[in-house]
């Protein structure tokens, strides 16, 4: 005869840590896309090395802004951070060759175009030595015609094709394709019956090839265009000044992540800038920021980093505005820890409340259905951690991946290259950078901070596939950085869009 003991449930013990970890940022996300930071130039007209006098169009690069100075004739040159560099051509060149430049553009090779309105000419600057390696006018090719105003102008990043837009008498825009040592004009674009005054100023494109240009007649036609890649044949209207967004529109350029911006000359309306996303649809429109207006905004450029510079031609000097949105990194604080005491809130009572006799014909095995717990465990050790890690509140929500999960799918070489880095946000002193190679080529990795200045570079060889490239971030401190992977091979140049990670501390 076996006799088996029921068991009342125990109570459960409550072990409850003393204080929390809390998390309480010191500064929060902050929106605000017309907050200018920066201003180029003094403001006052002049020939002075700094004074900038009627500037009209600007080409943005990775380290220097370029302005087009109508004003004093010449193309003066900026840092990121507002400090004047030295030019690429001397001024004695461009008052004794050129008159009014205008629209200016780079491609990936470090050459500058420069389209030349009164004279009826482009340049070609090579800017590693300063030196005009060519110029054209338009005269031979299929249409064997001079140039008459060229203002606004385009290249790709190979800086094989460049299109040009002339705004005189003919008013037309022309791709120029090279040959040889030269440019020679194979296609005209025509935007059909619509456009009934084509008074052609800008033209960029996007990221698939298809061209933009903008349509402005001082009156009554403010449009942008659209001529679709590969044929161009026909164009369609993607934006106009139904709703006062395009108040004369001049130049144009997108950024990386495939926004238009369209600077506003102001005519009919206050000079602006309006940002349009990757399908034309409108996102915003700035007039001014913080006290700081512009007239007459012709040329527009955006960095990297998201800062939109916009040539303020009557008062002289470049504004750059912040990036949209404006994310800050929260630095977080923590409370005060002490040692979590746990309490047990009660004790486990064992009581049996029956006895139960049982006479089988056999002798199997009972189990009881709970077992009792005579000697608990009252003093259980949390395990508190010795770093915190927060998760910083910015608009990125960053997986953290691991080097035996970190992998890239294949890329055609005339797509921008596929980059991340993990983990994200990165801790301690590495981080690594992934990115895929259509080839195998020289490889450039440039790290920026929020203020866009460079802070590190690494020049190293690249294989064709994944790349897995280990950067140094024991220096950084604790904040958002970007980077950029440029990769130069048999194919030509290629780069990622700016890629964004962020450390913590």
């Amino acid at each position: 005869m076996t006799t088996a003991t029921a068991f009342a449930a125990p109570n459960t013990p409550t072990n409850t840590p003393s204080n929390t970890l809390t998390l309480t940022p010191t500064s929060t996300p902050t929106l605000d896309c017309c907050q200018s930071d920066k201003v180029l130039g003094t403001g006052t007209a002049g020939g002075g090395v700094s004074q900038i006098s009627g500037p009209l169009g600007i080409a943005v690069g990775t380290t220097r802004v370029y302005v087009a100075d109508g004003g004093n004739n010449r193309i003066d040159v900026y840092d990121k951070s507002g400090i004047v560099a030295p030019p690429p051509i001397t001024e004695a060149f461009w008052t004794a060759n050129t008159s009014l430049i205008q629209g200016l553009a780079l491609d990936g090779f470090n050459y500058l175009y420069a389209a030349d309105f009164h004279n009826n000419m482009v340049f070609k600057i090579d800017l590693s030595n300063n030196a005009v390696v060519t110029t054209f006018n338009g005269m031979g090719g299929s249409m064997p015609s001079s140039m008459n105003g060229p203002i606004g102008i385009w290249c790709n990043s190979q800086g094989t094709t460049v299109v040009v837009v002339e705004n005189l008498s003919g008013k037309r825009v022309r791709i120029f394709q090279q040959q040889g040592g030269g440019y020679f004009p194979v296609q005209q674009l025509v935007p059909g019956a619509a456009a009934t005054n084509f008074t052609p100023v800008g033209v960029t494109a996007d990221a698939a090839g298809n061209l933009y240009v903008s349509d402005d007649d001082f009156t009554t036609e403010f449009y942008i265009w659209k001529f679709a890649a590969p044929s161009y044949a026909s164009a369609v209207t993607v934006a106009d000044n139904s709703t006062g967004h395009l108040l004369d529109p001049r130049f144009m350029t997108f950024d990386s992540a495939g926004d238009l911006y369209v600077g506003n000359r102001g005519t009919i309306g206050p000079s602006s800038f309006s940002v349009f996303d990757s399908s034309v649809s409108f996102i915003y429109q700035c007039f001014a920021g913080a006290g700081v207006s512009f007239i007459n905004a012709q040329g527009v450029g955006v960095d990297e980093f998201g800062h939109v510079y916009i040539t303020d031609e009557v008062n002289n000097r470049v504004v750059r505005y912040q990036a949209c949105p404006l994310v800050t990194l929260p630095t977080p604080t923590f409370t005060s820890l002490s040692t979590p005491t746990p309490t047990m809130t009660n004790t486990p009572t064992n009581s049996p409340t029956l006895t139960t006799t049982i006479s089988p014909t056999n002798s199997p095995t009972y189990t009881p259905t709970k077992t009792p717990t005579n000697s608990p465990t009252n003093s259980p050790t949390p395990t508190m951690p010795n770093s915190p890690t927060p998760t910083p509140t910015s608009t990125m929500s960053p997986t953290p991946i691991s080097s035996a999960t970190a992998t890239a799918t294949a890329i055609g070489c005339g797509a921008p290259i596929e980059s991340y880095c993990y983990p994200n946000p990165a801790v301690g002193n590495s981080a690594t950078v992934l990115f895929n190679l259509c080839e195998s080529g020289s490889v450039q990795l440039n790290l920026y901070n929020v203020a866009a200045n460079l802070v590190e570079t690494y020049i190293f060889q690249g294989s064709m596939g994944v790349n897995n490239f280990p950067i140094d971030i024991g220096g950084l401190s604790h904040g958002i950085y970007y980077y950029v992977v440029k990769a130069q091979s048999s194919r030509g140049l290629h780069q990622s869009k700016t890629c964004k990670f962020a450390v913590v501390r």
